[in-house]
């Protein structure tokens, strides 16, 4: 495997900024094919050593984690931050094979796992607004991921191929539908979606 540290900074900058506008977050940034990528939001470098990713909150580590986990390619490798580690400690409990911190555990997280199991072989198509605050990941016409990187609630109306309906959010059960080839709902601050 290949690691994208590049791609990660990106990524950061995208979560730090609240929006992707301006940013191609669809590259991958490394001249090897992107099956045989390793991804990242953060590492153990950009935040315990470097301090940079330190201060994204657990939420847009989330945003980011969806992101990159709903994508057909790289291979996702999920960062735990130290047990009780803080913007005052950021090694926390750090011990050598010590398991860090719950946020593996959240539903977002859980769910983006299972969807990309779930979608296996299903291309992608990434759909950005025009503010760049709110994405989809578009797998065929069988599954999509909503990522809103915004602090604020946002409305979703952007292209997918699943078919026409109306379908609930495996999360949080939160309604959307989808008519002319147009997704539509409501999507709440720094949080993702999974249908």
């Amino acid at each position: 495997m290949l690691f994208t540290s590049t791609y990660g900074y990106i990524i950061r900058e995208v979560l730090e900024k609240r929006s992707a506008k301006g940013i191609d977050i669809i590259s991958w940034y490394h001249a090897a094919a992107p099956e045989y990528l390793t991804t990242w939001v953060e590492s153990h470098d950009t935040y315990c050593n470097a301090n940079e990713s330190a201060v994204l909150t657990d939420a847009q580590i989330c945003t980011g984690w969806v992101f990159l986990t709903a994508r057909q390619n790289g291979t996702p490798l999920f960062y735990s931050r130290p047990m009780n580690s803080s913007r005052d400690n950021y090694w926390g409990d750090n011990l050598l094979g010590a398991r860090g911190n719950d946020e593996f555990f959240h539903p977002e997280v859980v769910a983006v796992n299972a969807f990309r199991k779930d979608m296996k072989g299903q291309k992608e198509d990434i759909r950005i607004s025009e503010d760049g605050e709110t994405v989809v990941v578009n797998r065929g016409d069988k599954g999509a991921a909503i990522i809103n990187f915004a602090a604020e609630e946002n409305e979703v109306t952007l292209p997918t191929y699943l078919p026409e309906g109306e379908y609930t959010d495996k999360v949080y059960g939160q309604p959307f539908k989808v008519e002319d080839g147009i997704l539509y709902g409501k999507v709440k601050a720094e949080t993702t979606y999974i249908l």
